[in-house]
């Protein structure tokens, strides 16, 4: 990682603090009502594995994005809305090379910089984390490598100004936006959905224990569309159950329900959006043939 200037703070860039407690009234109407919340999640991270095969240092979580959403009457997912009428979304990048206020010793054992297959696949390096430039095209060729990646206007996100805020800095407020008598008191349930949940809440809970935070499971359930999906969908229909298979049916059978999703550029958010879409469409599938 080059050289940074030294800086006192870090920031939640996507999420502005005066929206904390409309979103917390909001969540808690969307309990009393519905009963149980679906946070549709998904990560991008430093490496596949949470330990490096090759390094054996521990990788680590750079972005997470949830969509806060309830069932309708159908069984479909919809957005909750905030008091304006949009949806309530956390769409935060996550800094791990900020100093945390304690070291652990699974932090000293953890990545020191991000690899370049990684940043290939997502364009977050760490100039974008610490505010310093967009995140990285992800048409780089070998000479566009790292903090050197070219700035162009389109397919990255933008420059925050800002260094990203910590992994507990960010599950913190996922928590207090849910922290209302409903959930406090077990009347509503709040559930995580991934699809290949394993991989994302492994990242997840080493970063918990990276923080001395306690697991996500202890906060959350959690459903896996991969498993959902392998146990309705035949492969022959969808092939290798990934996101981009499964989306890409659903899309073919339910075209009024489940829309197209752009995806100029790798992110959490994106492909939470695309999760979204393809649960509501599973829920299809199971109805129409079941």
């Amino acid at each position: 990682m080059q050289n940074q200037t030294p800086k006192k703070f870090c920031s939640l860039i996507n999420f502005d603090n005066k929206t904390l407690d409309p979103w917390r009234k909001a969540m808690q109407g969307y309990a009393e009502t519905y009963g149980h919340i679906y946070l549709i999640s998904d990560t991008e991270t430093t490496g596949t594995s949470v330990i490096d095969k090759e390094t054996k240092l521990f990788n680590r979580v750079l972005e997470w994005s949830i969509l806060f959403m309830y069932k309708d009457e159908s069984g479909l997912l919809r957005n909750c809305l905030d008091e304006g009428g949009e949806p309530i979304v956390i769409d935060e990048p996550i800094n791990p090379f900020y100093a945390p206020s304690q070291i652990t010793a699974k932090s000293k054992r953890s990545v020191k910089k991000i690899p370049y297959d990684s940043i290939k696949i997502h364009g977050i390096n760490e100039g974008y984390l610490f505010g310093e430039n967009p995140s990285v095209p992800l048409d780089m060729d070998n000479s566009q490598q790292g903090e050197n990646a070219s700035e162009c206007a389109t397919g990255v996100r933008p420059q925050t100004m800002k260094i990203a805020g910590t992994f507990g800095m960010v599950f913190e407020t996922i928590k207090d936006i849910l922290s209302s008598d409903p959930y406090r008191n077990g009347n509503a349930e709040c559930t995580l959905v991934f699809h290949n949940a394993p991989f994302d809440i492994s990242f997840l809970n080493s970063e918990c224990e990276i923080e001395g935070m306690s697991l996500v499971e202890s906060h959350f359930s959690v459903i896996d569309t991969l498993t959902e999906a392998k146990s309705i969908v035949p492969q022959s229909e969808i092939g290798d159950y990934s996101l981009n298979s499964g989306f890409k049916l659903m899309s073919e059978l339910f075209p009024d329900e489940v829309k197209p999703v752009s995806r100029p550029v790798h992110t959490a958010l994106i492909d939470a959006n695309i999760l979204a879409s393809f649960y509501n469409g599973l829920v299809l599938y199971n109805k129409r043939y079941a």
